[in-house]
């Protein structure tokens, strides 16, 4: 079982290394496809085919590797087992492309799980993902809209008392703010601290509030503090 020396990825908030795994090689990063509806007309040639903007999931396998002894073979694949299972952060990244990270969905352990010698061991992880890769950056608070990638999903944090106006690019959602209230344009809902949800509190389209490439204008009504997480992505 051969491996790349230093080549690792981050899942969970830990590195493939920490847990004792090894990348037998490094995994092709599949491109998105777009979601497409076909119909078909009656008395029309072919099929009718509608893009709805948004793009399918990808799937990324990954082939890991491990070295144990015949005694703790099981009790170490179990614990890598629980560190894939588990929902902490569910952000996947590779070294060799650091400041970027996917969304995963889903984790599937492949069944064919090789044992070598008893003490070695080989399987295949496949990691479905959102098709797009988000920069890691884009997480923290920024005050410049100019986005140089996708259109993008922000996370609005408003803090104040009283009814507020964000405005994007001229398009307006209205807040009943209450010391703070998110607004999250990527599960278009809107929630206060401690994650209570809080959608009556605001009106308007959660997808006006999204940054288009290029130069984008944001504002809210004076008197109150605006945090933009803005959440730069680019499709895979």
């Amino acid at each position: 079982m051969s491996s790349i020396t230093n080549y690792t990825l981050t899942y969970n908030g830990y590195t493939a290394k920490s847990k004792g795994l090894e990348i037998s090689y490094r995994p092709p990063i599949p491109s998105a496809v777009d979601k497409m509806t076909e119909y078909v007309i009656p008395k029309r040639d072919g099929k009718l085919h509608y893009y709805d903007g948004t793009v399918e999931d990808i799937d990324i396998s990954v082939t890991f590797s491990f070295v144990a002894t015949e005694d703790t073979f099981g009790t170490t694949f179990r614990e890598i087992m629980a560190w894939l299972y588990d929902d902490t952060d569910r952000t996947l990244s590779f070294s060799d492309d650091a400041d970027w990270y996917y969304k995963v969905k889903r984790v599937t352990v492949g069944t064919d799980v090789e044992r070598i010698h008893k003490i070695a061991g080989a399987f295949k992880v496949t990691f479905t993902c959102e098709g797009y890769a988000y920069k890691k950056s884009g997480q923290n608070p920024t005050s410049n809209y100019t986005n140089s990638y996708d259109p993008s999903h922000p996370l609005y944090e408003i803090s104040g008392s009283g009814q507020c106006t964000l405005t994007v690019n001229g398009k307006t959602m209205t807040a009943s703010v209450v010391s703070k209230i998110y607004i999250d344009t990527d599960l278009m809902i809107a929630y206060r601290s401690g994650g209570t949800m809080s959608n009556t509190s605001v009106t308007g389209d959660y997808k006006d509030l999204w940054l288009n490439p290029g130069s984008n204008s944001v504002s809210v009504t004076n008197g109150f503090t605006l945090v933009t997480r803005p959440r730069w992505r680019r499709r895979t």
